[in-house]
């Protein structure tokens, strides 16, 4: 390394002359010789602080110990006072460690503009079902990393390949005389450094003036941009530039967009079955309810506040309501069940496809090592050794009950959240009773007539404050409670979050709709019950319309799936606007990243989607408008973009470094605090998860969720390309699954969605009660309106004194009337009805569950090729081994071994594997099937 960079990493603390800052505008994205490459910049405030200056020396000698270069820059932007530390790594380090992480990598090739497909678009069951078969070679070009020359090692890494070994190095680099002084996220969390981070391939806006394209420009152009909505991902170059992980969740966005087109279409022809039934038999019931005469029984107590209303004037609520329940409700219900199953069977085939094509691993060896927060908790008082299977080391590990008792105490406290969401809800619904009685106090007549609607708007205004309120307090509760049961693994840690958050995620989107389906309106008895008025807060008050709760539960849905909030946007705004630096995000920080950089809402659809085009190109312009006049070299322009993982690096302002190797308890609160940049797609397939919830699990009452979720999604996957193009920092690539313990919650939600949609249909539908009036008594429906309904007599209401020319009022339910011997009790009507619904409801279930079922074990996981591939290597290894003990020449090392030229290459998918190159012996990624 020459003497000048030696120089400026020996302090940080320098003057503004000592460091060159003038910077040359072509390629940035290199040394100042213009020949190493960035692989890797560091950022830390050159703030004077001697203890955390020292720190840095002794992190960034123990890097160049490892053979990286190191090279520093001060910023340019003048109200910044950042030092940017750019590091590159020789070939002969990038080989060294890719042959010790066991690495296989892609003979890599020059992409140029070409190399996306331009003019594909899409097509559907042709690519998902019927894909392109043609010969490549596959196995036989694996080769030893020994064997290639050093430019031909060079094009071998990406940049995306070379940037994740340099983390590596990053992660295991001590730092101080403590054992546990190592690795860079110890240092971003205690605020030594205050960012870490792969630079950006090129300008992503404009073409470069000579040379090769960069792949950061290509995917602008032809994935990024509007223009492509109608055409296939780029996976490989997606790949090649971001990684596995990011790839794949685009694969998997893709391939859930897909699978929605059939199921948009099916409910759309729903939704039209609906409208032209209007002219049919099955529409009476919905056109009595429009010409009826009869009145409603008021609601309130004091009938002096509230008069009748007539059944008419729920004609809009039963017309919405015959559009969406009629006959093919049921058979929509089915056809989304098996749906459901069929997309995810589908989807383990694909992802088999792509983690075997990609080398890809359900959880990385980084994954399965000890979190540097594991390791600050543990004394000599509280753990055990362990012998790993696997490796036969002795392990430290944290005594079973020093965990079980923390595990413990997080289901509880995570309980009571649940429960403190619930409360929520249910003070939601007491103050919408109450609101709606002081609208039929009002002496103003429209508010009186339209004391409903200003119950349920108020009352939604006051749950989303309380939602907007609660939703980063349990997000930061989920956070601290994951954090208390020290898992000792990364996957360990985001399962455990995930289930929480999602437990969580579930009470706020979810428990509404389920109150409004099976729950609304079971208390209320009949107008002469005082009870109603006065148990369980009123809450028996809160009645559906005349014509059902099904046309609230469809409006609930279509508010939510179009304008519901994202308050992840706002709060993006806020850290943004303020800056990045570590002392501005102290500020805002309010004891966990996860509290300010929260997760969206499950309706960022057709609304959100706008804004989120809209807010980045303002926040770009907030953001840079005091340095908009200088060009700013590719490293610090990258500082300016939101990091990637949610700010995951970016530190807690915590009490100087060096208490780090304090006692263990400080050791621990401070350690905690630091979040691995595992997070990286957490959010981002989070809110698709949601959205998948309210695709399958109330589709029976709202069957043209699909369509508006693929709708949504054909913005979102051009956003989320801009998002991670222009809009934040260059992720880590990360060779793993990126769904991880999303999957679980995905098929937990699609076997709940059979149960949900059979009690939808069962019993907030008038499907059953319909065929139980068509087989009892008329086939045509006439006089199913009224008889769905119980007569009161006006004379017995409580405290009447207003006049009335009628005798009778009509109230929900199917009760006795007045003077029979069984006076307002339950009807025979009544419990056939209910047993039918409940007999439905069993019958729907199994049916489904044995639909789905079969077609889960008609549809492998593995596709047949990729068996057949795995038999084949597993044959050509045996093969290569047998063929060396006969020749008696078994090397030492297996790293020199080769494949036989002479076998025979697969046909499988194009577009899908590449031609690879091993540092090892033929090593297959874990399949089961």
């Amino acid at each position: 390394m020459d003497r000048d960079v030696e120089s400026e990493t020996s302090t940080v603390n320098e003057d503004e002359e000592t460091i060159d800052i003038e910077y040359i505008d072509v390629a940035t994205e290199f040394f100042r010789d213009q020949v190493r490459c960035i692989d890797f910049v560091l950022v830390h405030i050159n703030d004077g602080n001697e203890s955390k200056n020292l720190i840095r020396e002794n992190f960034q000698a123990n890097l160049q110990a490892e053979g990286l270069e190191i090279e520093m820059e001060r910023s340019i932007a003048h109200k910044d006072n950042n030092i940017f530390i750019k590091i590159h790594a020789p070939i002969n380090v990038i080989t060294k460690y890719a042959q010790l992480f066991n690495w296989k990598m892609s003979l890599k090739k020059k992409t140029t503009g070409s190399t996306i497909n331009k003019n594909k678009k899409y097509e559907v069951f042709e690519k998902f079902f019927n894909q392109d078969i043609e010969d490549i070679i596959g196995i036989k070009e694996e080769v030893s990393l020994a064997d290639l020359s050093e430019t031909e090692q060079e094009n071998l890494f990406t940049n995306a390949e070379r940037s994740a070994l340099v983390f590596e190095i990053l992660y295991r680099a001590k730092f101080g005389n403590h054992k546990r002084d190592v690795g860079i996220l110890r240092l971003l969390s205690s605020g030594v450094y205050s960012a870490a981070y792969p630079i950006h391939n090129g300008n992503y806006h404009k073409d470069p003036p000579e040379g090769e394209i960069p792949l950061r420009r290509q995917l602008y152009t032809n994935w990024a941009s509007w223009g492509n909505y109608n055409k296939s991902q780029p996976y490989q170059t997606i790949r090649m530039y971001f990684g596995e992980e990011v790839a794949l969740y685009f694969v998997w966005l893709e391939f859930y967009t897909y699978m929605l087109v059939p199921a948009s279409v099916v409910g759309l022809i729903c939704l039209l079955y609906g409208f032209f039934s209007w002219f049919s038999a099955f529409s009476v019931p919905a056109k009595e309810v429009c010409s009826s005469k009869y009145y409603m029984c008021p609601l309130c107590e004091h009938y002096t506040d509230c008069g009748f209303q007539k059944l008419s004037s729920s004609c809009l609520y039963a017309t919405l309501t015959h559009l969406f329940d009629n006959v093919s409700t049921m058979f929509f219900a089915l056809f989304m069940a098996v749906w459901s199953t069929t997309f995810l069977e589908l989807w383990k085939r694909r992802q088999a496809v792509f983690m075997w094509s990609w080398d890809m691993k359900n959880s990385s060896d980084w994954d399965q090592e000890t979190r540097p927060e594991y390791e600050a908790v543990i004394t000599e008082s509280n753990h055990r050794l362990r012998v790993n299977p696997v490796t036969g080391e002795e392990e430290l590990r944290l005594k079973n009950r020093y965990r079980l008792g923390r595990i413990t105490i997080s289901v509880l406290c995570s309980l009571l959240i649940i429960a403190v969401l619930l409360i929520i809800l249910l003070v939601v619904i007491i103050n919408k009773v109450l609101f709606m009685g002081v609208g039929q106090k009002s002496k103003q007549k429209y508010i009186t007539q339209n004391a409903n609607v200003v119950g349920s708007f108020v009352s939604s205004s006051i749950y989303f404050i309380l939602i907007m309120i609660a939703k980063p307090l349990y997000e930061l509760i989920a956070g601290k409670l994951t954090d208390m049961e020290y898992n000792r693994t990364e996957a360990q840690y985001e399962g455990s979050y995930t289930f929480k958050l999602f437990a969580f995620e579930f009470v706020n989107y979810y428990c509404y709709p389920i109150y409004i389906s099976f729950f609304k309106g079971v208390l209320y008895t009949h107008p002469g019950d005082k009870d109603v008025y006065q148990k369980y807060f009123g809450i028996a008050l809160d009645l559906c319309d005349p014509a059902g709760c099904l046309s609230e539960l469809l409006i609930q849905m279509f508010t939510i799936m179009t304008v519901h909030g994202d308050h992840r946007n706002s709060s993006s705004f806020w850290k943004n606007t303020h800056g990045t630096s570590a002392s501005r995000a102290r500020f805002f920080y309010i004891g966990s990243q996860r509290c300010w950089i929260s997760n969206q809402e499950a309706g960022k659809q057709i609304i959100n989607n706008l804004v989120e085009v809209v807010l980045p190109l303002a926040l770009r312009w907030w953001r840079q408008k005091d340095v908009q006049k200088v060009e700013l070299p590719r490293w610090e322009a990258d500082y300016k973009l939101t990091p990637y993982d949610n700010d995951s690096l970016i530190p807690h302002p915590l009490s100087p470094v060096h208490t780090l190797a304090g006692s263990p308890r400080e050791r621990s609160s401070r350690a905690m605090t630091s979040h691995s940049t595992r997070w990286s797609l957490f959010y981002e397939i989070q809110e698709m998860v949601i959205q998948y919830g309210f695709v399958t699990l109330f589709v029976a009452a709202f069957p043209i969720a699909p369509l508006l979720a693929l709708i949504n999604n054909i913005f979102e996957i051009r956003i989320d390309a801009n998002k991670f193009l222009t809009g934040m920092r260059r992720p880590l690539a990360r060779n793993q699954c990126c769904l991880g313990a999303w999957d679980y919650v995905i098929q937990f939600i699609t076997y709940l969605s059979v149960l949900t949609n059979a009690c939808v249909i069962g019993f907030t539908s008038d499907f059953v009660p319909r065929l139980v009036y068509i087989l009892e008594y008329r086939e045509d429906q006439v006089g199913y309106a009224e008889s769905s309904m119980s007569v009161y007599p006006v004379d017995k209401l409580p405290r009447f004194v207003l006049e009335a020319d009628f005798e009778t009022c009509l109230y929900p339910g199917s009760r006795y009337p007045a003077g029979h011997s069984q006076e307002f009790q339950h009807t025979l009507d009544f419990w056939q009805e209910l047993a039918a619904k409940l007999a439905f409801v069993v019958i729907f279930e199994n049916v489904v569950l044995l639909l789905t079922g079969l077609l889960a074990w008609a549809i492998p996981d593995v596709p047949t090729f990729i068996k057949e591939l795995i038999i084949h290597a597993h044959k050509t290894s045996v093969e290569v081994r047998r063929k060396l003990l006969e020749d008696k020449r078994v090397p030492s090392d297996l790293t020199s071994l080769r494949v036989p030229s002479d076998l025979t290459p697969l046909r499988v998918p194009s577009d899908l594997i590449p031609l690879r190159v091993s540092s090892d012996l033929i090593s297959l990624p874990s399949l089961t099937y």
